[in-house]
């Protein structure tokens, strides 16, 4: 039988030496100056990028890459909801065009259909500031709504806060089912 010295778990293998990891005795302790990027390998994590330009697809995959996201880029909406269907990715990102371009309708149907088959961080960027579209966007329950992103390659930080949630809800279901482990292992 194993001693607590000597398993390592998932969590301490991911996150930085001298973090503490969650168990059922504990809160963790987290170091808000350490970088989140280390808390997974480049590759770990990847993401879905839909866009309606290859140039603001490119950029918007070197600002998933700064912050080592693996990136899958699509152009293409049946292209995009293929990708969906069959493989699972933590982050799906959209990028819709100006209203009055011929793809806006086929991009918005498409998203919904990836709202209803993937439980993926959604994030939904505008071309400009429209409540009609915010509302669309919050009421799908998108998990980030950026209304008028000119710059794609300055949204880096949409990709950390991104890597910061998927950390949090990772240690929510640890926290939530090392009760369970625990019972099964030993007992009630």
């Amino acid at each position: 039988m194993a001693t607590a010295s000597s398993r390592t778990s998932l969590s301490e293998l991911l996150l930085p030496k001298g973090h503490l990891v969650p168990n059922e005795r504990a809160m963790p302790k987290r170091d808000a100056q350490a970088p989140l990027r280390v808390l997974a390998p480049p590759g770990l994590l990847r993401c879905l990028i839909f866009s309606w330009s290859d140039l603001r697809a490119k950029r918007l995959q070197s600002a998933a890459e700064r912050e080592a996201w693996e990136a899958i880029v699509c152009s293409k909406a049946g292209k995009f909801l293929k990708h969906v269907f069959q493989q699972q990715v933590p982050l799906t990102l959209v990028d819709l065009p100006q209203v009055d371009l011929s793809v806006y309708a086929e991009m918005r149907s498409a998203t919904v259909k990836v709202c209803e088959a993937s439980d993926s961080l959604l994030i939904i960027c505008g071309s400009e500031a429209s409540a009609e579209e915010e509302l669309w966007a919050r009421q799908l329950g998108v998990w980030s709504y950026l209304p008028e992103v000119e710059r794609p390659t300055e949204i880096d930080w949409v990709f950390v806060e991104a890597r910061k949630a998927l950390a949090q809800q990772a240690a929510a279901f640890v926290d939530s089912h090392a009760g369970q482990v625990t019972n099964q292992l030993h007992g009630p």
